[in-house]
């Protein structure tokens, strides 16, 4: 458990209509309103009340952008990702993190350095990006001990602690642990004692010291229970549970994994979800309740794929990665050779100008004539060369244009490395297969993997044709976007017609499935316009990805659509509805999973009676 803000009992409270008439009369400056808006989101966060922490942390950046105040945006980054990480949303908390530590790197600031590299590292480290959570940390715990307090060096303490413990290096671990319980009894903080508690009953879980564990945790548990944050109670009741389970007294553990499950759901948080359902699916297998059990494994599952995080995912990743870093080698490479060859020339240049100079006597002439010879035959030999390695030099360019934008491949090539952009207008397709797992069941791994090729290369012609830029697959889930690297090449109608054309092959391939008598794919397909951050990162097995919560609203989209459509948002939509060869079905407001009430559309093609529409029911 690795956590960023400690447990307080503040609550957030609404502001009394009196006083709110009296500031629409007279409103504090800017800067103070804020720094007050900042005071409650940090209340809110101490409650449990992430979406209404979010929603006041979005004002206060607002606020600080109009006053060009770097150091308070910084501030409101660093929160803003600590609330997206707590409800589960890493992939958009590690881009406000991003966001911070470049300012904070201007500003030289090395205390809000030093909290940046903690948090990054937590991500990593919730990745089970060992090598790189490490990184981060120690480069934190360095500025730490430089310029920070004993409670900031006890976080690390907690992290490094909980780190090698998941790596195998139990003492190691608990060395750590103990270091930070110290400094919390010496402060007096039980809030984070309990964290430090429940990191140490994992350590003695690992080498099946169940008494110990349960010892810590019962331990955490005591102290938890007299305050408000329950983000930490989920978690300790969980583990808690799983203790019991595997000490063999599963009824005892029941419920405390079902009061996990209840606080996660309330507070909508996915990873204490799943790690309830987790527990929940464990205990009833152990308990011969094969049915609940099944219905658990299959919530534990759904959560895991809705947060990307299967192995599978990973796989394809590093494989992906791994091939473009290659190919950078290779880039290195012909560069290298070509620098040795322009030196070989200048060499054998001033040679042949001594050479020419040596023609006092017949006897030197001859020698000339020959050495003339001898230097044609390298000439065109180096030629040739040149040749050869201009054509490799330009298969493996067009390679990595294959893999990179152009733009992006192009800087890489000449830079060395690319610089992530933000884009203030991006259109994001999100699609993915509707009951993929029950397809998978039906198929064989060969014709599983040959159906996801046919239609992922099909999606690749449609994007090529129309202009949209493939970003990556993640499993069965295909993500693109129009407006990124180029803002001019492509804009949201042009996102909206491919996935038009995506889900007019869907259909047509289906026919023929049915046709043949095999399994059938239905997909679908959600589409969102919105500010993203674009680029590459890392100097090593480096990919061109996006990030930003419009990427997550589009995945919402396409998660709140129906089989056979392709739903787009209100913003996408009040960029297209001119389009006479579009046709939209208002659906009005509906509820998205973490971005509550949402408008949204259908569109469909007017040109020609779509017959995907036929398809919901499927």
């Amino acid at each position: 458990m690795r956590l960023q803000r400690r447990t307080g009992w503040l609550r957030c409270l609404g502001l009394p209509a009196l006083l709110v008439t009296f500031t629409l009369v007279a409103q504090p400056p800017r800067d103070e309103r804020a720094e007050a808006l900042l005071r409650k989101a940090s209340a809110c966060m101490r409650t449990d009340e992430y979406l209404k922490a979010r929603v006041l942390l979005d004002s206060a950046l607002a606020l600080a952008g109009e006053l060009h105040n770097d150091a308070l945006r910084a501030r409101v980054l660093t929160q803003t990702g600590t609330v997206d990480q707590a409800m589960g949303e890493r992939n958009q908390a590690l881009s406000s993190y991003y966001s911070a530590l470049r300012i904070q790197e201007g500003l030289g600031d090395t205390v809000g350095m030093a909290e940046l590299y903690n948090n990054i590292g937590s991500i990593h480290h919730y990745e089970h990006e060992y090598a790189k959570a490490a990184w981060y940390y120690h480069r934190s715990l360095d500025l730490r001990q430089r310029k920070g307090g004993p409670r900031d060096l006890a976080k690390l303490y907690n992290n490094l602690g909980s780190l090698y413990e998941e790596q195998g290096k139990v003492d190691s671990a608990l060395m750590r642990l103990r270091q930070a319980l110290t400094i919390w009894q010496q402060q007096g903080d039980s809030g984070w004692a309990a964290v430090t508690y429940s990191n140490m009953a994992e350590c003695h879980l690992r080498v099946n010291g169940l008494d110990s564990a349960r010892f810590f945790l019962e331990r955490s548990l005591a102290i938890r229970r007299k305050r408000q944050k329950r983000l930490v109670t989920a978690h300790i009741l969980s583990r808690l549970g799983h203790v019991e389970m595997l000490a063999g007294r599963s009824k005892v553990g029941l419920p405390y994994c079902q009061e996990a499950l209840a606080i996660a759901e309330e507070l909508q948080l996915s990873m204490e979800e799943r790690n309830a359902c987790d527990c929940l699916y464990r205990i009833h297998e152990a308990l011969g309740h094969p049915e609940m059990a099944l219905d658990f494994f299959k919530r534990s599952v759904a959560i895991r794929d809705s947060l990307f995080s299967t192995e599978q995912a990973r796989a394809i990743t590093r494989i992906e990665m791994g091939h473009l870093f290659d190919q950078q080698q290779l880039a290195d490479s012909l560069r290298t050779a070509k620098d040795r060859l322009k030196v070989e020339l200048a060499y054998m240049d001033g040679i042949n100008r001594v050479r020419n100079t040596r023609n006092l006597f017949i006897f030197w002439s001859a020698l000339v004539v020959v050495a003339a010879i001898g230097l044609w035959s390298r000439l065109r030999y180096v030629r040739r060369s040149q040749r050869l390695l201009k054509q490799e030099r330009d298969r493996n360019e067009e390679l990595l244009h294959n893999i990179l934008p152009r733009s992006v491949a192009d800087e890489l090539l000449a830079n060395g490395r690319a610089e992530a952009r933000e884009h203030e207008h991006a259109t994001i397709l999100f699609t993915d297969f509707h009951d993929f797992t029950a397809f998978s069941e039906k198929v064989s791994a060969t014709e599983l993997v040959a159906t996801i090729d046919t239609c992922f290369s099909a999606f690749d012609d449609i994007l090529e044709r129309h202009g949209v830029e493939k970003i990556k697959t993640v499993g069965d889930a295909y993500v693109a976007a129009g407006g990124v690297p180029d803002p001019s090449r492509c804009g949201p109608e042009c996102v909206v017609r491919a996935a038009l054309a995506m889900q007019a092959f869907m259909d047509k391939h289906r026919r023929e499935q049915l046709a043949r008598g095999l399994p059938i794919l239905t997909m679908r397909v959600g589409i969102h316009t919105g500010p993203v951050v674009a680029g590459v990162v890392g100097r090593r097995k480096f990919a061109y990805d996006i990030w930003g919560d419009t990427v997550n609203t589009a995945a919402r989209l396409e998660s709140s659509g129906e089989v056979g459509k392709v739903n787009i948002s209100g913003s996408t939509y009040a960029l297209v509805r001119h389009l006479a060869d579009l046709r939209f079905i208002q659906r009005g407001l509906v509820h998205a999973k973490g971005k509550g009430l949402m408008e949204m559309y259908y569109v469909e093609s007017s040109v020609h009676e779509p017959s995907l529409s036929r398809m919901s029911g499927t």
